[in-house]
């Protein structure tokens, strides 16, 4: 039924068996419900006018409204893979009507005026309305996109008000940061409140955490700039939950949290670089800094390239690497310290973490070290490379550009410094481990 599904497309009982699919995605033999799943999957990739991806989401919706939110998490896992970028927020259908009673009224006047006048207005209006009939084809298709998100979204709130089982969280919470955007601006009240709570939970995830954080500041950094709160809260949560992805187990879980961590870093200081102060930011790439020690090759020339990208957008962070004593702030740095405004980071110096990065074994972190270590120039030989200006930091955890992705060749002495100290290393004293390793 999958295959038929999408293979024929066309099929005058596809709807049929879209149901019957999302019905046996609700059973409780799991090759069943995987399959059923992937079929679903596919088609949502696949759908490019989304006209069968609302049957689909619609019956998904009124699933998991009858069986009170209890189904399987592959179901809304399904969701993501919905491929809708915009939704459509003009009312062309008012535009058009209003183009065809202005022409009718043209034509009416048509005694009154001079052929040449009369003639431009009625060229005008037809040339409009050629435009408008032009767009309906992408009209209609924005049309089941807006349709297709109200029921995903419908779905998403309902689960997250209920809560019937956590493990519904981690699709819904991811489904919500890829969609962010597309979220009506009348739910942004009641769904950071909601996200609030979640956030506040005991035992959650690290990634469930980084998704309600990433989906606060989407909203935050669009048409939610007018909703009146402090967002600090979570700027002080995501600077305590840098510190537990070394020590993710999962390799693609830490892969997953490591690219929410740089797009979050980028909408969090970089594109909100007016409302964040410059010791708030200063402690964020100390932190960064710290657990690029313990993470994988790629990941951490990812975090490496999103600390470069916080250099370009606030200049006065020089002083963390310019070799300068009054460069500095007066006190002591806490690197333990759980609050990213009162740890003092403008106090320290980031050319110890620098100068180790520049002896790491890969040649990309290398470089990517000594361009923030020389102040980022452009020409010269401590330049990056033209092509590697262009990549934005989560691809580099894909690029071909890092030959080998090996863990980290720090480990063992770091954690050699804990024991100094008779400490196991940990997330709690990550930072300060490595604040004493690198001194």
């Amino acid at each position: 039924m999958s295959q038929l599904l999408n293979k024929l497309s066309h099929f005058n009982y596809a709807t049929n068996i879209v149901s019957y699919l999302a019905r046996l995605a609700t059973s409780t033999y799991h090759p069943v419900v995987l399959e059923a799943c992937a079929g679903l999957s596919q088609l949502f990739k696949e759908d490019i006018v989304f006209r069968m991806s609302l049957h689909a989401v619609k019956t998904i919706a009124a699933l998991v409204n009858q069986k009170s939110c209890y189904v399987t998490p592959n179901l809304f896992e399904t969701f993501l893979s919905l491929k809708i970028k915009e939704v459509d927020k003009e009312d062309r259908d008012k535009e058009k009507h209003h183009l065809k009673v202005r022409r009718s009224q043209i034509l009416k006047e048509r005694k009154s005026k001079s052929a040449k006048k009369f003639q431009h207005q009625v060229q005008q209006l037809e040339h409009d309305l050629k435009k408008i009939q032009a767009a309906e084809s992408l009209a209609t298709k924005k049309k089941y996109a807006t349709e297709t998100m109200k029921h995903v979204f419908a779905t998403y709130f309902r689960v997250m008000k209920r809560m019937p089982t956590t493990k519904l969280l981690e699709p819904v919470l991811a489904g919500l940061s890829k969609f962010a955007h597309l979220i009506n601006i009348e739910f942004f009240d009641d769904l950071i409140l909601c996200l609030e709570e979640i956030v506040e939970m005991q035992h959650l995830r690290v990634t469930d955490s980084l998704h309600c954080i990433k989906t606060i500041f989407i909203i935050l950094s669009g048409e939610g700039q007018a909703i009146n709160i402090d967002p600090f809260r979570f700027y002080k949560s995501m600077y305590s939950l840098l510190p537990s992805i070394p020590f993710q187990k999962d390799p693609i879980l830490q892969q997953q949290e490591v690219e929410i961590i740089v797009e979050c870093i980028d909408i969090m200081l970089n594109k909100r670089k007016k409302q964040v102060s410059i010791g708030r930011v200063a402690a964020f790439v100390k932190r960064l800094l710290a657990i690029s020690f313990l993470l994988t090759t790629k990941q951490c020339v990812a975090i490496v390239a999103c600390v470069r990208s916080i250099f370009l957008h606030h200049q006065r962070l020089k002083s963390l690497i310019e070799d300068d004593s009054d460069a500095v702030t007066n006190g002591i740095f806490r690197p333990d310290v759980l609050d990213p405004d009162t740890c003092n980071a403008l106090s320290s110096s980031a050319l110890p973490e620098f100068n180790k990065l520049i002896k790491y074994p890969d040649r990309v972190v290398q470089i990517f070290a000594d361009n923030i270590l020389s102040g980022l120039p452009s020409t010269g030989e401590k330049r990056l490379p033209a092509e590697w200006m262009t990549i934005i930091p989560k691809d580099w955890l894909y690029s071909e550009i890092v030959k080998h992705d090996r863990p980290t060749p720090f480990f063992e002495s770091i954690t050699k410094a804990a024991k100094k100290k008779k400490l196991s290393l940990t997330s709690k004293n990550l930072c300060s481990t490595v604040n004493d390793w690198l001194s």
